[in-house]
């Protein structure tokens, strides 16, 4: 699915809805980015690039806080306006649960003589061969069959390597059967390890950059490449153009009041 990130570009005058830490001094308030980490254990700390002034936050509003060295602090979801590099509050909410990726496909349907049952066997080999290929292949995982449906104990799990691949299926069931002894199912890879590889590189650069205002980045196997972050610019939009958007998944803890 093609989402159109351009829409999370947060301009100057923006209405805007912001998810993160409020800390809260005498004279003034910031915010600091979603999934930023405390700094040396000073739970109201934040890197300076992942960190923004605020006006209007309830201190009494906060909530998963308290108080640190004279300073209140907690999370909230506000929204307000982009003004001037700030965001002047005009509601306050609780922060919304954490947004939870589906399960990837399973192995599908066992094949003629069905799976064998248990653990699989070692993966070295076959995470050595794909490495080798990877151009060709996307990320190993293992996935289980038969609990959903009660055929087998959760406690005799039957074990699936499940390979994702780019080009035939049917040519790579066969080239991985002699590579690999245990069960193994091929699915449609949406990007190769090589890809893959070469996106995770390019977005650690952007984010080594601090002006960027990424504060991590994450995830493998088939899904893109999470990457959080303050805020989308217009800068950081066209760098990441560069790289591939649609190999990342963008999670800015500011984005537009989207109106559809």
């Amino acid at each position: 699915m093609t989402v159109d990130w351009e829409r999370l570009i947060v301009r100057a005058g923006d209405k805007v809805q912001a998810t993160g830490k409020f800390v809260v001094r005498d004279d003034s308030a910031t915010m600091c980015a979603e999934v930023a980490v405390p700094l040396a254990g000073d739970l109201t700390a934040c890197s300076a690039n992942l960190l923004v002034p605020v006006v209007g936050i309830d201190a009494e509003g906060l909530v998963y806080g308290g108080v640190y060295q004279g300073k209140q602090y907690g999370w909230a979801k506000v929204i307000g306006t982009w003004a001037d590099g700030r965001i002047l509050v005009e509601q306050q909410f609780a922060p919304d649960p954490g947004e939870d990726w589906p399960d990837p496909p399973g192995p599908g349907p066992a094949p003629v003589g069905g799976w064998q049952p248990g653990a699989l066997p070692s993966l070295d080999p076959l995470q050595d061969y794909l490495v080798s290929h990877a151009e060709r292949f996307g990320q190993l995982r293992v996935g289980t069959v038969g609990v959903a449906t009660g055929e087998i104990s959760p406690m005799d799990l039957t074990q699936v390597a499940v390979v994702p691949v780019v080009g035939d299926l049917e040519s790579a069931r066969a080239e991985l059967a002699g590579v690999f002894s245990g069960n193994i199912a091929v699915v449609p890879a949406n990007r190769s390890i090589l890809e893959w590889a070469m996106t995770l590189n390019a977005l650690k650069d952007l984010m080594h950059d601090k002006a960027n205002g990424i504060s991590s980045i994450g995830g493998g196997a088939d899904r893109p490449i999470e990457v959080s972050m303050l805020l989308l610019s217009e800068e950081l939009y066209r760098k990441l153009e560069v790289i591939g958007l649609e190999l990342v998944h963008l999670r800015p803890s500011i984005i537009p009041v989207l109106v559809d």
